[in-house]
């Protein structure tokens, strides 16, 4: 199953980079774009394909640029889009046929019905979920709302909408800080519509900078900002032992999505399930994780904390916290302490967390966004 779950998706990429040749060589036939456009776009396929070649990467080079926006201008209709875009290269309807997707070119045309229209309801008919999810990233980048991006893991709103889409349609890049390694790169490359960042990619580069000169022109780029520093800070007090400080500002530095209506709940921290098996001393460092319930800043509780400390099972229970005032709305700083005293055998701790960072999402029970 998931020899067959990575064939479906390495001829889903395969037949993406198809689909945007087609369209570029019809652009082609109708008119030129911007010189700059035309030279990034023969250059970039060409560097891309010699540092494969030299790497032997079993990796595809990107399809050309193309001229997305004027894509979408032309756009008439899904049939249309299909007659013109359908000579296929025989060896990719086979691998397409190989995997049951006869209906690609139909569900990539339906891309641009629905970037055309703006409307993510058009995107419901399309196969595969990662299409799908592009569709309406699409909708949500040409609309510039932010609440029509998708979610970042289609099973699990609390994880949050997709930080790239919420950077470029908001025009923030602090979104970005949401994204991890490379993909950070590539959140701000594609939110500014600048290909500097990509230069940083050691891996994504190609992808990185395709994406970005792909969807220019078709939003407002975001402008580079000094973005929110992100910090926090876990002190343990222990009657048996020494003090434990460590640094914890992993646990923020992506931001915090809040999660509810009235009532709103977001997590700090890592809170997961170790067992009550004892960690041998110098082994970890602390770790707290908890649950914060909230209608507003100025009256926040614990609904849950989970410690652990080197040398003592996982302690649960709650703690006392004090957030300074904030909207709790996408973007907005988010800071406080959370402070008490938790107990595991005859073992008495005292903990504080202090920690700052930003919202980065806020999504309800419908997965709808309230600002």
């Amino acid at each position: 199953m998931r020899a067959r779950s990575r064939l479906r998706r390495t001829a889903i990429w395969v037949a993406i980079q198809l689909f945007s040749s087609a369209c570029d060589d019809a652009d082609q036939q109708r008119r030129l774009p911007p010189r700059e456009s035309v030279e990034e776009s023969r250059a970039l396929p060409k560097k891309v394909a010699l540092g494969l070649l030299d790497a032997g990467a079993a990796v595809d080079p990107p399809a050309p640029v193309g001229d997305l926006a004027g894509e979408i201008q032309r756009f008439v209709d899904v049939s249309s889009c299909v007659a013109e875009r359908g000579k296929m290269d025989p060896l990719v309807a086979d691998a397409l046929a190989a995997i049951g997707y006869d209906a690609f070119l139909v569900d990539a045309c339906r891309l641009l019905d629905a970037a055309k229209k703006k409307d993510a309801a058009a995107c419901r008919a399309i196969t595969a979920s990662p299409l799908r999810a592009q569709c309406e990233r699409g909708v949500a980048l040409l609309s510039a709302s932010p609440d029509q991006c998708p979610l970042a893991i289609a099973s699990s709103p609390s994880a949050g909408r997709d930080a790239t889409c919420l950077a470029a349609t908001t025009s923030d890049v602090l979104f970005c800080e949401g994204e991890r390694g490379e993909a950070k790169l590539a959140c701000l490359a594609f939110a500014t519509s600048d290909i500097a960042p990509c230069a940083r990619a050691l891996t994504t580069r190609a992808v990185c900078e395709r994406s970005a000169l792909r969807w220019r022109g078709t939003f407002v780029p975001a402008k580079a900002r000094n973005s929110v520093p992100a910090k926090a800070e876990l002190a343990v007090r222990r009657e048996s032992a020494g003090d434990i400080t460590t640094n914890a500002t992993s646990d923020v530095e992506r931001g915090v999505v809040v999660v509810g209506g009235s009532a709103k709940r977001f997590s700090l921290g890592d809170l997961r399930d170790l067992g009550a098996v004892p960690h041998t001393s110098g082994m970890l460092a602390p770790r707290l994780g908890c649950v914060v319930v909230a209608t507003k800043s100025e009256d926040a509780r614990i609904e849950t904390c989970e410690l652990d400390v080197p040398g003592s099972v996982t302690v649960r229970g709650k703690l006392g916290v004090k957030l300074e005032p904030s909207k709790l709305g996408r973007a907005d700083k988010l800071a406080g302490v959370i402070e008490g005293d938790l107990t595991s055998g005859t073992d008495r701790m005292h903990v504080r967390y202090a920690f700052s960072t930003f919202v980065r999402d806020v999504v309800v029970s419908n997965y709808e966004s309230k600002r």
